[in-house]
C-alpha cells in the first residue's frame, strides 16, 4: 500500500485515540476500521504508546523505547501486531498530550496524505479496493487488495444530500487511476459511500448500481478529520 495512505491511516488513528475525531467523522472511521486491519492496528499503536506515556510522572521522562517507537512510526512503514482492542484511551496526561501532538504534526511525512479517502470491502468484510485523491489533483487512484476482478464494473456515490446512487465510471479494463472532470470531482467530494457493483458492458442500462454489489465503503475527507474538530 502507496507510503501516504499509510501515512493518512497514522495520523486519523491519532485523532481517533485521542478523542479529536467526533461525530459523523468517528462514526466513519469506525465504519472504515470494522473493514481495515492496517487501521486497526494503528489505533492499537497510539493506544500503547499513549498509555505507556500515562503512566509516567509528570516530573520524569518517558522511557526512552516509548520514544523511539514514536519516532519509527511516524518515519517509517509499521510493523503491524495481530491483536485488536475495542475502546479508546480515555485521554494522556495534558504534558503528554501536547508533547505527542507537537511530535505528530512537525514530523515531515514522506509524501504528502491524501486528503479523500475510501475503502471498499465486500459482504464478508473483506478490503477489495482502496480510492484516495490527493490535494490539488483531481485524480482518483484505486488500490486493489486483490487481482482486478476481469469484467466490467461501475464505481458510484452515494449523495450525502439526497442517499442516490450515481455513476462516476465504468471499469471495463485493469484501473489504477481514474482521471476525473470537474463534474465527477464533485460527485466524489458530495458522497457519503462508494460502491463498486458488477455491470454488464458498457455499464447500467438503467443509471443504478444492479444487484450483484462487489463492495462499498464510507468516505473520510482529510480536512474533515482536522484535530480542531
Amino acid at each position: 500500500m502507496p507510503n501516504a495512505i499509510l501515512n493518512a491511516y497514522n495520523k486519523w488513528a491519532f485523532l481517533y485515540v485521542t478523542g479529536s475525531l467526533r461525530g459523523i467523522k468517528r462514526t466513519l472511521f469506525e465504519a472504515i476500521m470494522k473493514t481495515n486491519t492496517n487501521l486497526e492496528h494503528e489505533v492499537l499503536f497510539w493506544q500503547e504508546q499513549l498509555i505507556s506515556l500515562n503512566t509516567e510522572s509528570l516530573d520524569t521522562p518517558a522511557k526512552p523505547e516509548t520514544w523511539q517507537a514514536i519516532n519509527k512510526r511516524l518515519g517509517a512503514q509499521p510493523k503491524y501486531r495481530s491483536q485488536w482492542l475495542t475502546p479508546a484511551i480515555a485521554g494522556a496526561s495534558f504534558a503528554s498530550f501536547c508533547i505527542i501532538t507537537l511530535v505528530l504534526l512537525l514530523s515531515p511525512p514522506s509524501s504528502p496524505p491524501p486528503d479523500y479517502l475510501a475503502i471498499l470491502a465486500d459482504a464478508k468484510g473483506s478490503p477489495v479496493i482502496t480510492a484516495a485523491s490527493f490535494e490539488g489533483q483531481k485524480r482518483l487512484t484505486l488500490q486493489w487488495s486483490a487481482k482486478q476482478p476481469q469484467r466490467a464494473m461501475q464505481l458510484w456515490a452515494k449523495s450525502k444530500r439526497d442517499g442516490q446512487y450515481r455513476s462516476i465510471a465504468v471499469l471495463e479494463t485493469p484501473t489504477q487511476a481514474l482521471e476525473l472532470s470537474i463534474a465527477q470531482w464533485r460527485l466524489i467530494t458530495d458522497a457519503h459511500s462508494l460502491l463498486l457493483s458488477a455491470e454488464e458492458e458498457g455499464g447500467s442500462a438503467i443509471d443504478e448500481p444492479s444487484d450483484h454489489v462487489i463492495a462499498s465503503g464510507p468516505c473520510i475527507r482529510m480536512e474533515e478529520a482536522h484535530i480542531d474538530t
